[in-house]
């Protein structure tokens, strides 16, 4: 958003944080005072194939910028525990962490013992409570430090994808329309 702002200086964004179930809710039932929102859904969520069908129902779409592969990280010796792939279904004496985006056809996400916003507390479950979670490449090599880390590949593909969630009679004004191509773009560069 800073990127946005030195760019753009005259517009002025209204920035909220909440989880991506309560943003749908709220947009479902009018109570929104926004007109689009910036949400990421997780290949894990329940129904995920209805989504399309499940927010054209609720007069919204959903716009896709970046997907980003997920890989389970945790410090190096309970990864020795696991072996070299992370099985889904697999059962394990790990705790797992997740950030608390909340889905947007469900609350819950299954796959998650811990559901937590802020990464310093991730990494505090998993530093002392040998707790693992799911994290993109990126991430990986911003936040955990490959001496003391490392991390897995899932047995089938999960993934998080990077969008905008958008009322489908909405016209967008032009400060709209310059905030998502910008987003766009930045996506295009880190893609």
């Amino acid at each position: 958003m800073y990127r946005f702002s030195y760019h753009y200086p005259k517009i002025k964004l209204l920035v909220d944080s909440m989880s991506n179930d309560k943003i749908a809710k709220k947009m479902q039932s009018g109570e929104a005072e926004f007109n689009l929102a910036i949400i990421n859904v997780s290949s894990t969520e329940v129904n995920i194939g209805q989504l399309p069908n499940y927010l054209q129902k609720w007069n919204l779409h959903f716009i896709s910028y970046y997907t980003k592969e997920l890989y389970m990280c945790g410090l190096k010796k309970v990864l020795d525990n696991i072996g070299t792939v992370y099985e889904i279904n697999g059962i394990y004496p790990f705790p797992v962490v997740c950030y608390e985006y909340g889905g947007v056809i469900s609350k819950q996400n299954k796959m998650c013992d811990y559901q937590i916003d802020s990464i310093a507390a991730q990494k505090e479950l998993i530093n002392h409570h040998h707790a693992i979670g799911s994290y993109s490449l990126d991430e990986i090599n911003l936040h955990f430090n490959h001496n003391r880390y490392a991390y897995l590949p899932f047995n089938q593909s999960l993934t998080l994808t990077y969008g905008c969630l958008l009322k489908n009679d909405h016209k967008l004004s032009e400060a709209e329309k310059t905030f998502l191509q910008f987003l766009l773009d930045y996506f295009d560069k880190v893609n």
